[in-house]
């Protein structure tokens, strides 16, 4: 998890955290929806078990990290996030210079078909932050440092393997 300036959240409770880094157990569009709630942008990996929800809006699939698929059968390609709108847009991936180089074009417009992504419709599959790039990679590359934390103390230290009895019995 990632801090920054603490802002008084709707209980005027300050918060520090900005971003949550969690693995693919948490994958569940409840705790999605918590922590936006919170203001807090979540990082999680996506469980591989719930990956046949992959049909959005009429004729587009999406890919496993939830980048919409044309129908030619290629990744759109990202064009950016609107965080005043709360969407990510996707344009064809043969657009060449302003031109449209497929031979079968699913739109008449020079620019090619666009596909906009919104967060609140599923914040799971469309986070604000693109699981597919640069910034969530380096983001999330910080996960493996609370990991290897974790082992040290349930591993190394034998933390887990202790036995013990409360001093109720």
């Amino acid at each position: 998890m990632s801090s920054s300036a603490s802002t008084p959240n709707s209980h005027g409770i300050r918060s520090c955290w900005d971003t949550i880094l969690l693995d693919s157990a948490h994958d569940a569009l409840p705790i999605y929806r918590y922590v936006q709630s919170k203001q807090i942008t979540p990082l999680i990996d996506l469980n591989p078990r719930n990956s046949g929800n992959t049909k959005y809006k009429d004729d587009f699939t999406l890919s496993p990290a939830g980048i919409p698929i044309c129908k030619k059968g290629l990744a759109m390609k990202d064009n950016g996030y609107d965080h005043a709108r709360g969407r990510r847009k996707y344009r064809c991936p043969l657009v060449k210079n302003g031109v449209v180089t497929c031979d079968t074009p699913c739109s008449d417009s020079a620019y090619g078909r666009c596909v906009y992504t919104c967060t609140k419709d599923n914040p799971r599959l469309f986070p604000p932050i693109a699981r597919n790039s640069d910034e969530w990679k380096e983001t999330y590359k910080r996960r493996t440092t609370v990991e290897r934390s974790n082992k040290r103390e349930k591993i190394d230290y034998m933390l887990e393997a202790a036995k013990h009895r409360s001093t109720k019995m």
